[in-house]
């Protein structure tokens, strides 16, 4: 069951899918959401060294979960398809939970490449590698949000690349103000 749970969102990655060919479940949108929040909690948690207690880290998480319900809210009132929020945020958050399972590698090899002074070519080759993988997955899940919109919207490529982005903004203006 979680094998073809996870491959309906993982076409969705691969842009293959749209959110509407999902099913409506308020009980996957709830799951979604707590994987979602454990797997940001694990990373800030390994992450940041001088990172602040439990509570805190389920907080801010939760805040950012509820940013991507707000916004998506939002841009589907303005468009009178708020009978598509479920799957949409859905969609979110699945897609999410598929990009944030590849940072976790990542985190095991950041520390490694957190000394300033990188004096092994071998390390400076890992760093470029980290650096275009890192750059890598964030287009590729602003694309993926992009493609959620779009059809979820239906709206151009341009507005919902600018509804990805404004995504993107209302995450970190949640998380600033949270912290």
């Amino acid at each position: 069951m979680l094998h073809f749970i996870f491959n309906r969102y993982w076409h969705i990655c691969l842009l293959q899918e749209s959110p509407e060919n999902t099913p409506y479940s308020i009980t996957r949108f709830f799951m979604s959401g707590l994987v979602l929040v454990f797997i940001l909690v694990f990373e800030w948690s390994f992450s940041y060294y001088n990172t602040a207690d439990l509570g805190t880290n389920i907080i801010l998480a939760s805040g950012l979960l509820l940013s991507y319900f707000f916004y998506s809210y939002a841009l589907l009132f303005l468009k009178n398809h708020v009978a598509r929020l479920v799957q949409t945020v859905t969609a979110l958050y699945y897609t999410s939970i598929i990009i944030h399972l590849f940072v976790v590698p990542l985190l095991y090899v950041a520390p490694y490449l957190s000394n300033s002074h990188i004096m092994s070519p071998m390390l400076l080759l890992i760093a470029i590698i980290y650096l275009c993988f890192s750059i890598g997955l964030s287009i590729w899940q602003l694309i993926i949000v992009a493609h959620i919109y779009k059809n979820a919207l239906n709206v151009s490529a341009v507005q919902s690349a600018m509804a990805a982005i404004g995504l993107m903004a209302v995450n970190i203006l949640t998380l600033s103000f949270l912290q």
